[in-house]
């Protein structure tokens, strides 16, 4: 086992742009209020790939890869001390909840893939100090480490864009329309129905990575590289969190945009506090969750111990509550991913009847959008961050879903405008005037 720390004097954007040139290169943001870490590395030496054709007990079959993960040493400071790093499609969910009709559509990318990495680089925060964690002292030898101390790649033109939706608003009205037959009938109480984005893109992924990193910074942001396509998320919600056995998870639910002024800006965010459709959507997706965590934790231990609160962003302000519990013994990373997965804020409640609109009217795979991302390691803990204002770049094109919840009251205009309003902060990455209103960008 080898720990060595690094007079490494580089901002972790920066060491992304020099690692992105090496197979299987990853960065995540782990965040905690009084230490921070980023987590990177590349040239993964084991990998867990589950196809989209996939049979068998899939989730069983993560739990072994990641327990049979070298540890370096569970005493150390650091949330990840070796262990498995990847991302779970949101179509995996329908190996959990199997479709009536027995077919899990999938798109080109695997349902779930995760990767071991030996060794790993950790950025503390709040200290400013490099640490690579290895095995032993012959991983600590890899050449990528030798580059890290030459000045990094950079790009300071434009990204890319103009982004545009590949749905045409008419058939996105349509389709809130039939969930609203479907909430009218009491077949379900809310469908979370989302879009397809793309845009050109002039750029590599870790140049757009590190753009939205630097221009709006958010709780989960990573860059993954999945081979022919790679992963930029900038997430502000948290899916599952355990250390030991507390569980958490965080859903978001309500949205308004930031106003130009300080007045404005604390209006709307007041308004968004109190608006009954918004405050709706969030209990609902509250209780889903406190359902699913009571599934798999000690009877009574599970709480709401945030309710509602604003937080605020770049370009939104959301509603966000915190849900805890304390999970039972016997309770593993199947059993707690069987219970959870996907996240019921972008779902819809109840989740597996919402599920089955968001298949019928979707006409797309969402593929790792609304999955989930991040770390797992042998001690049973994990981080995983949810997979919403995430992007996936393949070749020179950016693809990007946005959407929001479906409730009696929505109305068709008003959804719309809020999934345009959640593609802001990658339009302004790729040079957009961000304000850019979605009539602007198509028609129909």
């Amino acid at each position: 086992m080898a720990v060595v720390p690094l007079a490494l004097r580089r901002a972790p954007l920066e060491v992304l742009a020099t690692l992105a040139r090496e197979p299987g290169a990853f960065l995540l943001e782990v965040p905690d209020e009084t230490r921070p870490f980023v987590i990177l590395g590349c040239a993964p030496v084991a990998e867990l790939r589950v196809p989209g054709g996939a049979g068998g007990d899939v989730l069983a079959a993560i739990e072994r890869f990641v327990a049979e993960t070298p540890l370096v040493d569970p005493t150390l400071p650091f949330p990840l001390a070796g262990g498995v790093v990847g991302c779970l499609g949101y179509e995996l969910g329908r190996l959990i909840e199997p479709p009536r009709d027995g077919i899990v559509r999938a798109g080109e990318l695997p349902l779930a893939l995760l990767r071991r990495y030996d060794p790993l680089l950790a950025y503390d925060r709040s200290r400013g100090q490099y640490t690579l964690l290895c095995s032993d002292t012959r991983a600590a030898r890899v050449p990528w480490l030798e580059r890290l101390a030459a000045p990094a790649p950079s790009w300071n033109g434009p990204l890319g864009g103009p982004l545009a939706p590949l749905l045409a608003p008419a058939r996105y009205r349509d389709a809130v329309a039939r969930i609203l037959g479907y909430l009218a009938a009491g077949d379900v109480y809310q469908v979370n129905l989302t879009q397809p984005f793309t845009a050109p893109l002039l750029a590599p992924a870790w140049a757009l990575a590190a753009r939205l990193g630097r221009q709006h910074p958010v709780p989960y942001g990573a860059y993954l590289d999945l081979g022919s396509t790679q992963l930029v998320a900038n997430s502000p919600e948290l899916f599952l969190r355990r250390r030991g056995r507390r569980v958490e998870t965080r859903p978001i639910k309500g949205t308004r945009p930031r106003g130009d002024r300080p007045s404005d800006d604390a209006a709307l965010a007041a308004e968004l506090l109190h608006d009954p459709k918004e405050r709706a959507e969030h209990v609902m997706i509250v209780d889903l969750e406190r359902n699913d965590l009571g599934r798999v934790c000690e009877v009574g231990t599970v709480t709401v111990e945030r309710y509602a609160a604003v937080e605020s962003h770049p370009t939104v302000h959301h509603l966000v509550s915190t849900i805890a519990g304390r999970l039972r013994p016997e309770v593993g990373l199947a059993d707690l991913l069987r219970a959870t997965f996907p996240g019921g804020s972008i779902t819809g409640a109840p989740k597996v009847r919402a599920m089955e609109i968001i298949r019928e009217l979707e006409p797309w795979p969402r593929g790792p959008y609304t999955g989930a991302f991040g770390f797992l390691d042998p001690r049973g803990d994990l981080e995983l961050g949810l997979a919403i204002r995430t992007a996936c770049v393949t070749g020179g094109t950016v693809r990007y879903h946005a959407g929001g919840g479906i409730v009696a009251d929505s109305d068709p205009e008003r959804e719309l405008a809020e999934a345009w309003l959640k593609t802001a902060a990658l339009r302004r990455a790729l040079g957009e005037e961000p304000r850019r209103g979605f009539e602007l960008c198509s028609s129909g």
